[in-house]
C-alpha cells in the first residue's frame, strides 16, 4: 500500500512539473503552421507571437559546439519603431526571453517532428553563398557527415563576372544519402548584392538521423530571410524540405 501511495505521489508530481514547465503548450498545434523567430526588435507585423508563449529554443551548450532544444518563455514588449512610428507611438515589438541568460540561435513552434533534448550539430559557423575568389577559406570541397549514409557536400563554382571582371565563388550544396542526391536551391547572387546569404547551421534538429539546415536566403543588406529545412518533412524522392521561413526588414 505504501508503494502504491508513493507511485501515485510521484505521478502527481510529474504532472505538476510538466504543467509548470508548459509541456502541454509545446505540443505542435496541427491547425497552425510552423513558426520561426529570433530575439531582437522588429516591426509589429513581423512578430505574431504573444507575450508569455512557450516556444522551443535552440541553445548552444556552455563550453561546447553542440546544441540542445529546450522550452523557454517569450517576453514580447511594445517599443518605438524608429522607421514607422511618430512621437508617442509604440508599434514595434521587442522579443526577449524570460529567465534566460543566453540567446538561442533560433526559436521554433508548431513543428511536429522536433523534441526537447540534445541536437547533434555538425556546423554552426556561417558559410556565405558567394565570396571573393580565394578570399574565404571556408568555401572549399568539404564533407559534413552525420552518419555513414548521409553527407552534405560543400563545394564552390568559380565565376567570372563580365562587367566587373571580378572572380567569385558560388557555393554549391548537395545532400547525398546512399544512391539519392538532392542539390539545394540557393538564391541568385551578384557581386553588387548588398546582402550576405549563406548557410547558418547544419545538424539533426528533428533527431531522425538525417541532416537539417538553417539558412539566410536574403540578398538585401536590410532584410533577413531565415529558412529552416528539415529531413522529416521531405517528400518522396527528396531528402529535405523547407518547413518554415521568416522574413524581416531592418527596424
Amino acid at each position: 500500500m505504501q508503494s502504491l501511495h508513493l507511485r501515485y505521489g510521484l505521478s502527481l508530481y510529474l504532472v505538476f512539473i510538466l504543467t509548470l514547465t508548459g509541456w502541454s503548450e509545446l505540443k505542435a498545434d496541427e491547425s497552425k503552421p510552423p513558426q520561426l523567430l529570433k530575439m531582437g526588435t522588429y516591426h509589429g507585423d513581423e512578430v505574431q507571437a504573444q507575450d508569455g508563449e512557450q516556444w522551443l529554443g535552440l541553445f548552444q551548450l556552455t563550453g561546447s559546439k553542440q546544441f540542445e532544444l529546450r522550452p523557454t518563455t517569450l517576453r514580447i514588449e511594445a517599443v518605438t519603431d524608429p522607421v514607422l512610428d511618430e512621437a508617442g507611438q509604440q508599434t514595434g515589438k521587442k522579443v526577449t526571453l524570460k529567465n534566460e541568460s543566453v540567446e538561442p540561435l533560433i526559436l521554433v513552434k508548431n513543428i511536429e517532428t522536433i523534441r526537447i533534448g540534445k541536437v547533434p550539430t555538425l556546423r554552426a559557423s556561417f558559410i556565405p553563398f558567394l565570396a571573393l575568389h580565394g578570399g574565404d577559406t571556408a568555401i572549399k570541397n568539404q564533407k559534413l557527415k552525420l552518419n555513414s549514409s548521409t553527407t552534405l557536400l560543400i563545394d564552390s563554382l568559380p565565376i567570372l563576372e563580365p562587367k566587373t571582371k571580378k572572380a567569385f565563388k558560388r557555393l554549391m550544396l548537395t545532400l547525398v544519402e546512399s544512391e539519392t542526391a538532392q542539390m539545394l536551391s540557393i538564391p541568385t547572387i551578384h557581386s553588387d548584392s548588398e546582402g550576405q546569404p549563406g548557410l547558418l547551421w547544419v545538424g539533426d534538429l528533428d533527431d531522425d538521423g538525417y541532416l537539417d539546415f538553417l539558412m539566410n536566403l536574403s540578398t538585401h543588406a536590410n532584410v533577413t530571410h531565415l529558412s529552416l529545412f528539415l529531413s522529416s518533412y521531405a517528400t518522396r524522392g527528396n531528402l529535405i524540405k523547407k518547413v518554415v521561413e521568416w522574413v524581416t526588414t531592418g527596424c
